[in-house]
């Protein structure tokens, strides 16, 4: 079995992401090598992260996390404005 590092939230979110039906936690563990408990830690603290942010943009090398609404695209703004 895989420890906690080496199963990966990000791992986990991209399987739940390509997939449009429920996934069996079993085979979730069993494709990402560690056990069941550690696949509901990171759907907990996945939750727990993202629960308060609706919405993501990314850009000009910074990030913006609009909660409750949706967000305006990243501008970019010319030094000193």
């Amino acid at each position: 079995m895989a420890d906690r590092r080496t199963c990966g939230g990000m791992q986990l979110i991209e399987l739940l992401a390509a997939s449009e039906e429920a996934q069996d936690l079993e085979t979730l563990a069993a494709t990402l090598q560690c056990d069941v408990r550690t696949i509901r830690r990171d759907l907990d603290q996945c939750s727990s992260c993202c629960s308060g942010c609706m919405d993501w943009k990314c850009g000009r090398g910074k990030v913006l996390v609009g909660r409750g609404r949706v967000t305006a695209p990243l501008l970019h703004r010319p030094a000193g404005s």
